[in-house]
Order: structure tokens, then C-alpha cells, then sequence
């Protein structure tokens, strides 16, 4: 079983995956229809069995009965109360207030296509080892790697070259970065989704914890006018907001997609604490001062309460309440004068061409100049410093 923690919501839950053994029609309004699903399994080393009927929209229910012949067999997670043991008996255990989660697919080509058919890895029975994956997908991801890394190389060799310097420096360093973020990436794909939802809180408090921490003099590094970074021996940086956008938006996630899940749509009090999630980062990172991170952050926040179904009176108000303060913080001078210059040469690069709107000119004359085919690996005039 898989409990939630109290950090996010005052009543816990528990979830389990279950083996759909039987199908019953329903009665009164939800005749000709899904009733209830008969599920059976062993989770948790609890042997479990118990007819789930609510949790379904009437849409689902239609459906769902319509291919009861393929259920059959099918995982089902369900998310309940508790679990209890039943009282005839010694061995078997009920779910109170059981309700209905998702199919989960297990093998490829499950019958309701609809559902998430991708095949779980069982790395202990010795299946491939890219089996799972979505092969067009990851190629446009090893794509993008290896095109980056040319590049990168590309940009940076004559330079180094040129100076004396070891012309593969950046080279070397992007490929370690590239198996790093492959390690964390299939690293990833071996945890349970829903363990999420437990370390989530532990996230987002390392989160802030390193957002505060690049605040102390001697331990923030200032890159590019923000402290905003974490230096450690041989070169390598961390950057805590990069931690605080995942915990943000799976907390948000967490809070409002819960009630969702219900039938029902978040409350003016499941935005305000998942608001309450976002406010401690942001203002922390506000503090550094990260521009860039705030407004990336700032637009997933409002996406999410988007999405989620909420009033929409909170995405208007939101967006007002950004342009607003946008508008007071520059005039106030809160905000630095190089992001406001930033700001200023994104909508006019020539505005100050040889600071803050350098590199979006440089990057006006390579297109320009290369056109739709480029000058050709290695021969970018402004890569090999001919500008």
C-alpha cells in the first residue's frame, strides 16, 4: 500500500493495485451500466478483496461496460481510506470507502487501448533493457544530444584553441553532464510513480533549504547577477531553484488534481495552498535575484491552476496580479536594472548592443549570415571570433 502523507492533506489515503476478477452491472440509474468491479490481489502482503463502485464518471461506466469482456484480468489501482481486516475471516482484508483510480497496462497490446498500455520493466526477469521505452521519443531526445554536443564544440574549440587552452574543455564537460542527466533519467523510470507523492514534501524542503543556502556569503555563488548557484570542487554547479520547479509544480499537482480525480473540481482552498507551496521558492528565488527562474515558475503555476479545472476567476486574477506587480516592480526599482535591460533588448536588440542585447545580435548575424543551411560545422564566422 502506498500512503499519502498529512503534509499535503489533512485526511491520509492509502492505494493499491488490484486484479479485476468480475464484473457487475448496476442498478437504478446505472442500469445497463458498470456498477462495481470485483478486484482481488496482494498488495503489501495484505491478501485484499472488494467491490469498488464509485470513483467512475458516467461516461466511464458506459464505456467500461460496454468492454466488460476485456476487464477481465486487467490492473486496476484504487485509492481508499484504509485497509481493513475483515471480520469473518483471518486472511482476507476489505478497502473502506474504496474508490476507482485507473487501469494500469502491464503488457503491451492490452485490449482497452485507451488505456496506459506502456509495459512495466521487470529488469529482474531479464527483459530488454530498452524494453518500455518509447523508441521514437528517446531518439529525438539522443538526437537532440548528440546535435547539442556538436555544437557546443563547435562554439567553443577555436576560441580555446586560439588561447592556448584545451580546445575540448567544454566538450568533455557536456559529456559528462550528458551521462549524469542519463543515469538520473533511467534512474527515474525505475521508481514507482507514486512514490512521488511521499517524497515530494522531502523535495520540496531540500528545495528550500538549497535556495536558502545560496543565500549565506561564502556558499551562493553569483552567476550573471544572481546567487543562484552551489559550487563544488572540480567545476560543477548546482542550481536548488532547478529542484524547487519540480517540487512546486508535483506538490500543485498533488493538491489539485486529487479532488479532480472525485468528480469534482479544485476549491478556492485547494489553489490557495497550492499557492501557499509555491510562495516560499519563488520568494526565495526572487531574493537571489533570478528573473528568468521567477517567470518560468510564475507560468506553470497559472498553467497548472488552469488545467486543473479551478475558477477561472484565479487565472485572470493571477495574470493581473503578474503584470501589475511587473509594472510596480519596475518603476519601484526592485527590479535590477540589468533584468530590466534584458527585458529591454528582448524587444529591441540594438537598444544596447554591446552589453545585455549582445548575444541576441550575435545571434541575428550567425542566421543571417549562414542562412538555411549555416556555414557548415566548425566554419561559423562568429564562433571562430571573424566578427
Amino acid at each position: 500500500c502506498k500512503r499519502s502523507t498529512s503534509w499535503l492533506k489533512q485526511k491520509p489515503f492509502i492505494e493499491v493495485s488490484l486484479t479485476v476478477k468480475a464484473v457487475e452491472e448496476g442498478t437504478g440509474k446505472n442500469e445497463g451500466r458498470l456498477g462495481a468491479l470485483v478486484c482481488e490481489g496482494i498488495d503489501d502482503g495484505k491478501n485484499i478483496v472488494v467491490n469498488v463502485g464509485s470513483g467512475f464518471t458516467d461516461d466511464q461506466r458506459t464505456e467500461f461496460w460496454t468492454s466488460k469482456d476485456d476487464m477481465v484480468g486487467q490492473i486496476v489501482e484504487i485509492r481508499a481510506d484504509a485497509a481493513t481486516l475483515n471480520q469473518d475471516s483471518t486472511e482476507t482484508w476489505s478497502l473502506r470507502f474504496p474508490r476507482f483510480l485507473r487501469f494500469r497496462g502491464f503488457k503491451a497490446g492490452e485490449k482497452m487501448t485507451w488505456l496506459s498500455t506502456r509495459p512495466r520493466r521487470d529488469f529482474r526477469g531479464g527483459s530488454r533493457l530498452m524494453s518500455g521505452f518509447d523508441h521514437w521519443l528517446s531518439g529525438a531526445v539522443f538526437g537532440l544530444l548528440a546535435i547539442g554536443t556538436a555544437l557546443v564544440y563547435s562554439a567553443t574549440k577555436q576560441w580555446f584553441a586560439s588561447n592556448g587552452l584545451d580546445p575540448q574543455y567544454y566538450l568533455k564537460r557536456h559529456l559528462i553532464n550528458i551521462v549524469i542527466g542519463l543515469l538520473l533519467g533511467f534512474g527515474t523510470t525505475l521508481v514507482d510513480y507514486r512514490l512521488l507523492r511521499a517524497y515530494t514534501p522531502f523535495v520540496w524542503g531540500a528545495g528550500v533549504l538549497g535556495l536558502a543556502a545560496v543565500l549565506i556569503p561564502g556558499v551562493g555563488s553569483t552567476v550573471n547577477g544572481a546567487r543562484a548557484w552551489i559550487s563544488f570542487p572540480g567545476g560543477f554547479q548546482i542550481q536548488p531553484a532547478e529542484l524547487a520547479k519540480i517540487s512546486i509544480i508535483v506538490g500543485m499537482a498533488m493538491i489539485l488534481a486529487e479532488t479532480k480525480e472525485s468528480d469534482h473540481y479544485p476549491t478556492h482552498s485547494d489553489v490557495i495552498k497550492g499557492l501557499l507551496v509555491a510562495a516560499i521558492p519563488v520568494l526565495l528565488i526572487v531574493a537571489q535575484p533570478d528573473l528568468g527562474t521567477t517567470v518560468i515558475i510564475a507560468a506553470a503555476v497559472v498553467t497548472i491552476i488552469g488545467v486543473s479545472g479551478a475558477p477561472a476567476r484565479w487565472v485572470v486574477g493571477l495574470l493581473l496580479v503578474a503584470v501589475i506587480g511587473g509594472f510596480v516592480a519596475v518603476k519601484s526599482n526592485v527590479v535590477s536594472d540589468y533584468q530590466v535591460k534584458r527585458l529591454q533588448s528582448f524587444v529591441d536588440p540594438t537598444a544596447d548592443p554591446q552589453q545585455s542585447g549582445y548575444q541576441l545580435r550575435q545571434a541575428r548575424i550567425t542566421i543571417g549570415s549562414g542562412g538555411l543551411f549555416g556555414k557548415g560545422l566548425f566554419n561559423g564566422p562568429q564562433t571562430n571570433g571573424r566578427f
